[in-house]
């Protein structure tokens, strides 16, 4: 019964971990796709 906790709260730290992860992405992309948006 704990382990299956314990593997759901690893997947809500997966998420969450890849959301964040992703967030930076966009954030970094961003000047990138304005700029390039811009010069189109």
């Amino acid at each position: 019964m704990s382990d299956i906790r314990a593997r759901g709260g690893d997947r809500r730290r997966f998420l969450a971990g890849s959301a964040v992860a992703l967030g930076a992405a966009a954030v970094s992309q961003l000047p990138l796709a304005t700029a390039s948006y811009a010069s189109a």
